[in-house]
């Protein structure tokens, strides 16, 4: 993020919602503005971000009078933090703090405004919620923890629950129709929360469609569970997390099981269109491991044996989100599972977002198609499958892989050297 002025700066801005929600413009700005959340709205929730600074969202009004009450919420993804030690360095970070996030944020993708780009959403009302609190919005501890004389907030909960009431404030308690998405870190949390989101407004047509954060509970090439081991290490001793209002917790009141993607995934009640790759560039370095030369050449100049290591690993994908409970095959639901190496690009990038295809339906189409069927359709007619590498160079099965772009998403990844 660019830096922004003092916190001061913002505070005019919190007024800008109720203007534009009066008379949504004609001509659509690209850009979302920065709303902090009120300081006794964080007092009575202790919601704050990892430093103590105040959490907010960031908002662009409805295109037109007909969406002023369609929504669509977006949660910021970005890693997690293992330890006090982790946790304390995000707080140099935007990830970890507000006191440097710019007034602007701009849309794009499954975002955007452009309705040539984004047709199912253009015209709602746009929501982006900054990731600051380094465990999915997920947090409970009370109070703080005090290190090396700073004081550390484990509070995704709370902020997720102010937040949205500051936004309820503005229009979202009257909305018709909300979809709640998400990337990586974000996505993952709206598996976790989807379910307790939802509940919130039961007279609203809900849907999720997560996007790049389905990360099935598999080993590493070598056998290694040390990535989950860690999340609920994190889980329990440090964030103490609540995820309280899911479908899983409902049914196991076992917040440890439930963290993992694959079983908050079993038990949602919510209609879900999972976005992801099979072979997610997020996955194949974080969990499975494998082949750095490959995976460096960003899968486009493999050995067989790693492209067969890969395919599996996409098998291996394919079967963990296929065989989640029945949430998969429920009337309603669907998924768009490609073959393409990247990480949240394909919906975040107008260019993929309307190229990437499978069978000849792009991931634009297939989002809209999905949430036009108000959810009586069946799994199987908006369901899109991936398909396997071939040996050859660059590997792609799928031609509209070349409308993905993951260089950038992996030197983000590179620079944080981020765990999930």
């Amino acid at each position: 993020m660019e830096s922004s002025a003092p916190l001061a700066a913002h505070l005019p801005l919190l007024l800008l919602p109720l203007l534009l929600l009066a008379a949504p413009a004609a001509a659509r700005d690209p850009e979302m503005y920065l709303n902090m959340l009120e300081e006794d709205r964080a007092q009575r929730h202790n919601a704050y971000c990892l430093d103590g600074t105040l959490p907010g969202f960031y908002y662009g009004p409805a295109a037109t009078e007909s969406k002023n009450t369609s929504w669509i919420v977006h949660l910021e993804g970005g890693g997690y933090c293992r330890n006090v030690t982790e946790c304390l360095d995000r707080t140099n970070e935007d990830s970890g703090s507000s006191k440097n996030w710019p007034y602007l944020w701009d849309m794009a993708g499954g975002m955007s405004t452009d309705l040539s780009v984004n047709p199912a959403f253009a015209d709602f009302h746009h929501i982006f919620i900054p990731y600051c609190d380094g465990f999915f919005y997920a947090g409970d501890r009370p109070g703080s923890l005090k290190t090396q004389g700073k004081e550390l907030f484990f509070r995704g909960r709370p902020i997720l629950k102010a937040v949205l009431d500051q936004i309820d404030d503005i229009g979202l308690a009257k909305a018709d129709e909300i979809v709640l998405t998400g990337c990586s870190a974000g996505s993952l949390a709206a598996y976790l929360h989807g379910d307790y989101i939802g509940s919130r407004y039961p007279n609203a047509k809900y849907g999720v469609a997560p996007v790049s954060g389905f990360f099935p509970e598999l080993p590493s090439v070598t056998g290694s569970m040390d990535v989950w081991d860690t999340i609920e290490k994190a889980a329990t001793e440090l964030f103490q997390i609540d995820l309280s209002g899911g479908g899983c917790m409902d049914a196991t009141n076992d917040s440890v099981y439930c963290v993992i993607p694959n079983n908050s995934y079993a038990y949602m009640n919510s209609p879900i269109f999972a976005i992801n790759s099979a072979i997610d560039l997020y996955a194949l370095e974080n969990i499975w491991d494998g082949d750095t030369d490959c995976t460096d050449s960003l899968v486009r100049d493999c050995s067989p044996e790693a492209i067969a290591d890969i395919n599996g690993w996409g098998t291996r994908f394919w079967d963990s989100i296929t065989n989640s409970g029945d949430t998969f095959y429920k009337t309603g639901n669907g998924a768009f599972i490609h073959s393409c190496y990247e990480h949240c690009n394909a919906a975040e990038q107008d260019e993929s977002f309307t190229n990437l295809a499978i069978n000849g339906v792009t991931m634009s189409a297939a989002v809209q198609k999905w949430w036009d069927s108000d959810f009586k359709d069946s799994a199987d007619g908006n369901t899109y499958m991936p398909c396997y590498l071939v040996d050859t160079p660059p590997h792609y099965c799928n031609p509209t892989c070349k409308y993905v772009d993951p260089t950038s998403e992996l030197k983000t990844l590179l620079n944080r050297n981020e765990t999930l």
